[in-house]
């Protein structure tokens, strides 16, 4: 397991790593940690997937956590971001991009060592997480469920698949067999003909228009388009108390 612990202050980063090591003896977990103290250095050696959790300071000289953790969401959506703190001050701003845990200083071991029984669930969750094959431009790509923002007939008989968080495919395969696949899953729904659209990536309705986070815009089927918001707003609320439900589980 790869992480990262992003802090300024060196202190900070070597008794968080003695802390990292004692968990990885006693869940008997190879740990890999890269140190960085700045959040523009994390930034330039970022790479999406590259760490299993990334533990950033909120305050420190130059851009802070808070700005460097939005960006990485920006190109990461599945990025698990801890912020450590040593004030509370900043909690809104944390909660308000979506960050994975919030840790005051000093941290204690114990609430480390859970919030990383959290994260390697997380892990063995995601790498057990269906994945969607195919072939394009003659490479294999085996692609998440989840990371699917939507598919749709494209000319020529090619199908488009896009990938959070921008990044587009040109397959073969008929939209038919992939609509049957993906439509087992809850958060697939087909809005109107030849489009497939991750509820997860849904921003808003406007009266007959499906808009996703990347600002595409898609017509909803006169079948569906009546009932279209409240089966986005119920599936909303369903990952809410999940995530929830999940989480206190874990406590």
């Amino acid at each position: 397991m790869n992480i990262a612990i992003v802090d300024d202050e060196q202190t900070e980063i070597d008794s968080f790593l003695l802390v990292i090591k004692e968990y990885s003896i006693m869940a008997d977990v190879e740990i890999t940690v890269s140190a960085f103290h700045s959040a523009e250095e994390f930034i330039k050696a970022y790479r999406p997937l590259a760490y299993a959790a990334v533990f950033m300071d909120i305050f420190m000289s130059g851009m802070t956590g808070v700005d460097a953790a939005r960006r990485i969401l920006e190109a990461d959506r599945h990025a698990i971001i801890i912020f450590l703190t040593s004030s509370d001050g900043f909690m809104g701003d944390a909660l308000s991009i979506h960050a994975y845990d919030y840790i005051e200083k000093p941290a204690d071991k114990t609430r480390i060592f859970k919030v990383m029984d959290d994260v390697l669930m997380k892990k063995t969750e995601y790498n057990a997480t269906p994945r969607l094959t195919f072939t394009s431009d003659r490479q294999d790509y085996a692609i998440c469920y989840p990371d699917i923002m939507y598919i749709r007939t494209a000319e020529r008989n090619y199908l488009e698949i896009m990938q959070a968080p921008g990044t587009s495919y040109k397959t073969r395969l008929p939209f038919a067999g992939i609509q049957e696949e993906l439509s087992q899953e809850k958060r697939f729904i087909t809005i109107t003909r030849g489009v497939l659209v991750n509820l997860d990536f849904v921003s808003n309705v406007e009266g007959n228009v499906c808009i996703l986070e990347g600002g595409e815009r898609f017509p909803i089927a006169s079948n569906i388009s009546g009932n279209f918001r409240n089966i986005w707003q119920n599936y909303q609320l369903d990952s809410l108390r999940n995530e929830r439900k999940i989480r206190r589980m874990g406590k």
